[in-house]
């Protein structure tokens, strides 16, 4: 189990649920319409400034860091079920660090399927973006748990978030080979901690664009949870990368099929076809995700991203209004 903490973004953000995921599909959307906005005021489109939002735009798409498979428990699930967790996070907002690592100890002895304490902590000034105490805190983790793979789980990501892939590389591999031997406390759990590692090795393929070996380590994660419908989405990338595309495409519906929420295949595809700089197959696969799922508001969003790197700034700003539109109180 590793907690969906993420850098750098503070203490403060942990109310997940659709509610906040819908508010921040309508920021992004509002965020775009008014880049659309003071780009209609400037008197010529700013070249430069495009090119490097279409690179920042591929680069996402080409190259996820995360380790999360997404199954991982939100933040707010993760309180409501330990509520030490909750009472460790106040003390640490208080800034009681030693009162904050002893209720993390002691939820994980009272909670034996929690990774260890200081693990726990060590993700927390992640989240808190006290990356240096962070790295500390980590290491003595290792040092506390040297044969527990959940320490080197975490340390990978961070190094991925780090850009250090080569160590995260190394990280991942050490969980691996350790996840033989440990005894994870809830059901399931040795399959999803895999999936994570599988995850985390494959991304690192993805971004040296080495497809074949990303596709093995994605088939291990779908083989241990064939429902995860993230899980087949990537699986469908790895496919699209290596030219079968008919696979990708099968992929791609049977991943919605296991996750609802997921973006349409149609629109799921247009990313891969953006990325590819096949920009006329994705506009097309985009307008078909729009038509096949017209009450959500992730499609507009994506089809609007895209055409805004396409410096396309009138047909952007119809697609993302449309988005909004969809969401409750509009």
């Amino acid at each position: 189990m590793r907690f969906n903490f993420s850098p750098g973004r503070g203490l403060d953000g942990w109310r997940i649920g659709r509610r906040l995921a819908l508010w921040m599909t309508t920021l992004a959307l509002w965020t775009t319409a008014t880049a659309f906005a003071q780009e209609e005021a400037a008197d010529k489109p700013n070249a430069e400034a495009t090119a490097e939002t279409e690179k920042k735009e591929e680069a996402k798409s080409e190259g996820p860091t995360a380790t999360n498979p997404g199954d991982a428990p939100s933040d707010a699930e993760v309180v409501d079920k330990y509520p030490e967790i909750r009472d460790a996070i106040e003390s640490l907002k208080q800034f009681k660090f030693d009162d904050c690592l002893k209720k993390l100890e002691d939820a994980a002895v009272k909670h034996p399927e929690l990774p260890p304490g200081r693990l726990i902590y060590a993700e927390l000034l992640v989240k808190a973006n006290q990356l240096g105490v962070a790295r500390q805190e980590f290491e003595k983790a290792v040092l506390d748990n040297p044969n527990d793979p959940r320490v080197y789980l975490s340390m990978g990501a961070i190094g991925m978030a780090e850009g250090r892939r080569t160590d995260a590389y190394f990280q991942f591999n050490h969980a691996i080979d350790l996840a033989d031997k440990f005894d994870f406390k809830e059901e399931g759990g040795k399959e999803k901690f895999l999936g994570k590692c599988y995850l985390g090795r494959a991304t690192i393929f993805e971004i040296r664009k080495d497809w074949k070996a990303a596709l093995a380590d994605i088939e291990k994660w779908v083989a241990g949870d064939p429902k995860n419908g993230a899980a087949r989405q990537r699986l469908a990338r790895c496919f699209f990368f290596l030219g079968d595309i008919p696979r990708a495409e099968q992929e791609l519906k049977q991943a919605k099929e296991d996750g609802p929420k997921l973006s349409p295949p149609d629109t799921a595809l247009a990313t891969f076809y953006a990325a590819n700089e096949e920009h006329d197959k994705a506009e097309e696969a985009f307008r078909k995700g729009v038509d096949a799922d017209a009450n959500n508001p992730l499609v507009y969003q994506s089809f609007a991203q895209w055409l805004f790197t396409r410096n396309r700034v009138a047909e952007a700003k119809e697609q993302a209004v449309k988005g909004l539109q969809t969401l409750p109180d509009s």
